[in-house]
C-alpha cells in the first residue's frame, strides 16, 4: 500500500466527534464516506470517514464510532495520508504533486540543481521546494514551466530562471 499525505486535522468541532481539517490540496475530491484514513503512516493506525460537512475555511470529518469531543481530541493537529489507489483517476498527462516529490531537479540547461522535497500552496501560486548544494530554495510551480518529467525515473527538468540562484 503506498500512503500519500492529504491533510492535517486541525481541531475538534462541537460536542459530536467532528474534526475539521484542512487538506494540503483545497480542491481535493479524494475524501469520501468510507475512506481509510491513515495517521504516522501506519496501516495498523486508521480510522473510517463515516461523513464530510463544509464550515466556511475547512472540511468536518465525522469518523466511524467517534462520536465525543474528548476521543477526537487526541487526534489534534495529526497528518493523515490515505491510499494512492484511493486518489482519483488522473487523465491525459496529469500528476499528482505527491509525484514530483524526490525527483532530481534539472534546469532547461540538463544541469542538475537539486531534489524536489515539496510542493506547497501559498495564495494563488503553487511553490516548489527543493535541497540544492546552497540549501533549501524554492521556485514558483506551473506546468507552463516543466519542460519534462518523468515520474518512473524520478526526474523534472524546469525552465529555471537563474535568479533563484543569486
Amino acid at each position: 500500500m503506498n500512503l500519500v499525505p492529504l491533510g492535517i486535522l486541525i481541531k475538534p468541532h462541537g460536542l459530536k466527534g467532528y474534526v475539521s481539517c484542512r487538506l494540503f490540496n483545497k480542491e481535493s475530491k479524494a475524501l469520501k464516506k468510507n475512506t481509510k484514513v491513515y495517521f504516522n503512516k501506519d496501516l495498523d493506525s486508521f480510522l473510517i470517514i463515516e461523513s464530510i460537512a463544509h464550515n466556511s475555511n475547512n472540511r468536518l470529518i465525522k469518523f466511524t464510532g467517534i462520536d465525543d469531543r474528548s476521543i477526537i481530541e487526541k487526534y489534534k493537529n495529526f497528518i493523515f495520508y490515505i491510499d494512492r489507489n484511493d486518489l482519483p483517476e488522473l487523465y491525459g498527462n496529469e500528476n499528482y504533486f505527491v509525484d514530483f516529490i524526490g525527483c532530481e531537479l534539472f534546469n532547461q540547461y540538463k544541469k542538475r540543481v537539486g531534489m524536489v522535497k515539496d510542493i506547497i500552496h501559498i495564495k494563488n501560486n503553487d511553490i516548489l521546494v527543493f535541497d540544492s548544494h546552497q540549501g533549501e530554495k524554492m521556485l514558483p510551480f506551473a506546468k507552463d514551466l516543466i519542460l519534462f518529467f518523468d515520474k518512473d525515473d524520478k526526474k523534472l527538468v524546469m525552465d529555471i530562471h537563474e535568479g533563484i540562484f543569486g
